[in-house]
């Protein structure tokens, strides 16, 4: 803000903010007023450091909503936060983190069972109160992600949030792929736009197999959605081998634990088992590796066939987004 105070931060390469500096304006001049370094395991902070590289607050991380230690974001995943004695002279130093089921912290516990802080928030994240020694100097919040005191917002790895305007200020760095609307925040449904799992995606589509002896083929497209609302059309080759002879095609049923429809962009292994004559039932699963973390699923394929048999191999899939519901 003009002439009050200010903000600027250093970013590595793989764009995480590795050092804040805090000003503020004094007798016609910036005066800097804080520094804090931080140390990263992957996409989520672990530590911070003052600028003379001496630990101030150290993070203990488990599973997040994902089921891994960062799938989801590291949202509902901290544990602990340590400050070595430095904030509340005579305190406990460790306070362990309390959220629910949306990954919003809302209690911190001192080791000694004292309440150490205590949070409530609206649907978008505006704190309605808090309460606790721990309470402001703690930043870790709405969905487990840091709060700005000075501008309001929340950091995000990748853009800040304004719960006050309820959406993002800054552009979505996926554009388009991430939803038509680059600033909305879970489409303005942050109460029913959410996955209950932390991640998923379902496609519904026509798929089309084929095995004769050991050389598979497969081809399969159709509509895919995930939890945050994006719609999209997909369509996946895939071949292998196997041993068999059979024949199919029918309606496809899937579903994933990828974050949102644009993670299925990519190879995945498969594997398929499938039989009919006349009707058929065919089943398959998949799994891959993504930056955020291992994406898995699987399906089901109804319609008609002849033959029978099995096969693992490969496939790749292309998604194209087109829209929110």
């Amino acid at each position: 803000m003009a002439n009050t105070w200010s903000n600027s931060f250093v970013y590595d390469g793989k764009m995480r903010r590795r050092i804040e500096r805090d000003y503020n304006w004094n007798s016609g001049a910036w005066t800097q007023t804080n520094e804090i370094h931080f140390i990263y395991d992957g996409n989520v902070v672990i530590q911070e450091r003052d600028a003379n590289n001496n630990p101030l607050v150290t993070y203990t991380r488990g599973n997040d909503l994902g089921g891994t230690l960062q799938g989801a974001g590291g949202i509902g995943g901290l544990l602990a936060r340590t400050d070595y004695g430095q904030e509340i002279p005579g305190s406990p130093t460790t306070a362990y983190y309390h959220a629910d089921g949306n990954g919003n912290i809302t209690m911190l516990i001192y080791t000694n069972q004292i309440i150490a802080a205590k949070y409530l928030y609206d649907p978008y994240g505006i704190t309605l109160s808090l309460s606790g020694p721990l309470a402001s100097l703690n930043l870790y919040r709405f969905s487990s992600k840091e709060w700005n005191q000075i501008a309001g917002l929340y950091y995000y790895l990748h853009r800040f949030y304004d719960p006050n305007l309820q959406r993002w200020p800054n552009r979505d760095p996926i554009q388009e792929a991430g939803g038509l609307n680059l600033y909305g925040y879970v489409h303005n449904n942050p109460i029913n736009a959410i996955d209950p799992l932390g991640l998923w995606t379902f496609g519904i589509g026509l798929s089309l197999n084929f095995q004769i002896g050991p050389i598979n083929a497969n081809w399969s497209g159709g509509f895919v959605i995930d939890g945050q609302g994006n719609v999209g059309t997909y369509t996946t080759l895939g071949g292998g081998v196997g041993a068999g002879a059979h024949a199919s095609g029918g309606v496809s049923f899937s579903g994933s634990n990828a974050p949102d429809i644009c993670h299925l962009r990519k190879g995945f292994a498969n594997a398929n088992l499938g039989a009919g004559l006349g009707p058929d039932a065919e089943a398959n699963g998949y799994y891959g590796n993504t930056p955020d973390g291992p994406v898995f699923g699987g399906g089901v394929t109804l319609g008609a066939g002849l033959g029978g048999g099995g096969s693992g191999g490969g496939t790749y899939t292309w998604v194209n987004p087109i829209g929110t519901w």
